[in-house]
């Protein structure tokens, strides 16, 4: 008796199942996901949407939406009463020939029960290939620099066909030139131009890139030096989680009478990163000899200029010779061990060997130095990685707030002087950062196949001034870069 009840349930089950499903499913495409495609106008005039459709209970209506906007622009009524058909709409293409465009639509399917489905296509439709070049920085027709050195970045792209060759002219004189791989249809241009060059005055500069076709494209662009703009303000970001936000607030104040020097950089740390509230300003004081070197440096919490909850932090000094040459580095605390003495220098003047701590007999090291395109010895030795490290290479950004009357020296290494190293000491962006070894000594090329520990990366505005000098640092346990350092710079 019990099998019988449980049957006529089961039975009672399925007949109210059936009678709850529809007598016809709704209208719908093979997939159910949108489609997105790419086409070039070399090889098609017309490209046509297509899909295999099942529509049980026959088509009312297929309409073609404006994918944006959602507008009818086009009723499609050849496949009115069909059931199970491939679908086909074609898109006249002819019209885009000098740009790049992307095309949206909307398939809605309305059947007999007023059902209705829609599909969206994307068709992102590249223009005809030719020889294309985008210079990177470049505001209208002038691209400004700062320096005779600079670098040139741009974007070379052929589209459907092969680069072949490229030119580079500046002044009427070829400064560069080169053939590409086979099958190099896109390619990331970069050269350091260093050329004599006279301030606000306009220099042409000539890109020719040539396809497999042999069709020639050239972009002409004026090229003006101007002077280098001081920042007034500067913006620490730091990474948590994931996510920027501002660590520290710098602002910089010159001399009223001499306006070249920097009376101090007062700041603040900031204390919640989600309101943005300041807390714990902090003032950096620097005191010139009469050759405008600086002889002495205060590091205060607070503004010193204002007697409410200041506290000096630390001071250190710097003593020359009668060249100027840089001969000592010390900490005013009397109870520091941490001092630098310079033991000999090149004929330029330049720094050659120093030691540290020179009260418990430290000995002697060779300063490195990284030589530019412009001849210049830029100094290699750092501690950004809070041990001794050695700068291989630097940017030919300048910096703009590097500034030369303070020698690249501190009494201490430690991390509480590495904002004054980014900012001030170095004269251009670091680009690569490797830990000192000693098996590898001064020689740069040794470290070329080596990981770097930290990287830059910067921008520019349309005038060569630097906007963002970001440091990443290597994460050996993820394998990728964290952001160590970013700095972006505020002008008048």
């Amino acid at each position: 008796m019990k099998k019988i009840i449980y049957i006529s349930i089961a039975l009672l089950g399925i007949l109210y199942a059936c009678q709850e499903d529809p007598a016809f499913p709704d209208p719908g495409f093979d997939t159910t996901s949108d489609v997105s495609v790419t086409v070039r106008r070399d090889t098609i005039d017309h490209y046509y949407i297509k899909g295999d459709m099942k529509v049980p209970n026959g088509v009312n209506k297929i309409e073609i939406l404006n994918g944006l906007t959602y507008e009818v622009i086009d009723e499609v009524p050849d496949y009115n009463g069909q059931q199970i058909f491939q679908f086909e709409y074609k898109v006249d293409l002819t019209a885009i020939t000098d740009s790049d465009s992307t095309l949206y639509y909307t398939v809605k399917i309305i059947d007999n029960d007023l059902r209705t489905y829609n599909k969206a296509f994307s068709i992102e439709v590249k223009r005809f290939s030719e020889p294309t070049i985008s210079i990177n920085g470049l505001s209208g027709s002038t691209l400004g620099v700062v320096s005779q050195v600079f670098e040139l970045s741009a974007q070379f792209e052929t589209g459907l066909y092969n680069m072949e060759r490229y030119k580079v002219i500046f002044d009427g004189k070829t400064i560069d030139q080169g053939f590409f791989e086979k099958d190099t249809a896109l390619y990331d241009y970069s050269f350091v131009c260093n050329e004599p060059m006279v301030k606000n005055q306009d220099y042409t500069l000539t890109i020719e890139l040539e396809d497999e076709r042999e069709e020639v494209r050239s972009q002409s662009i004026s090229v003006v030096m101007v002077d280098m703009k001081r920042p007034v303000k500067v913006f620490r970001l730091n990474e948590w989680y994931g996510e920027k936000s501002l660590s520290r607030e710098f602002n910089m104040a010159y001399n009223f009478d001499k306006p070249y020097l920097l009376d101090s950089i007062y700041g603040y740390t900031i204390g919640n990163t989600a309101t943005g509230k300041l807390y714990r300003p902090i003032t950096y004081k620097f005191y010139h000899n009469e050759f405008n070197m600086v002889e002495r440096v205060e590091s205060w919490w607070g503004d010193p200029e204002d007697d409410y909850a200041t506290e000096l932090r630390e001071m250190w000094a710097y003593e020359y010779d009668e060249k100027q040459r840089l001969t000592q580095v010390y900490d005013l605390d009397e109870e520091s061990e941490y001092d630098v003495e310079i033991l000999e220098w090149h004929e330029d003047g330049r720094v050659k060997t120093y030691r540290r701590d020179p009260h418990r007999g430290g000995i002697a090291m060779e300063l490195p130095y990284v030589q530019n395109a412009a001849g210049e010895f830029l100094h290699a030795d750092s501690w950004l990685l809070r041990t001794r490290s050695i700068i291989v290479e630097y940017s030919p950004i300048p910096n703009p707030l590097h500034y030369k009357y303070l020698p690249p020296f501190y009494p201490d290494y430690n991390t509480r002087y590495l904002d004054l190293e980014i900012l001030l000491m170095q004269k251009y962006g670091v680009v690569e950062v490797q830990e000192y070894k000693d098996e590898f000594g001064f020689n740069h090329d040794l470290y070329v196949d080596q990981i770097p520990e930290i990287i830059g990366a910067y921008a520019t505005d349309s005038n060569g001034n630097m906007t963002i000098n970001s440091l990443k640092d290597y994460n050996s346990y993820s394998e990728e870069y964290n952001l160590y350092e970013e700095y972006s710079f505020i002008y008048e």
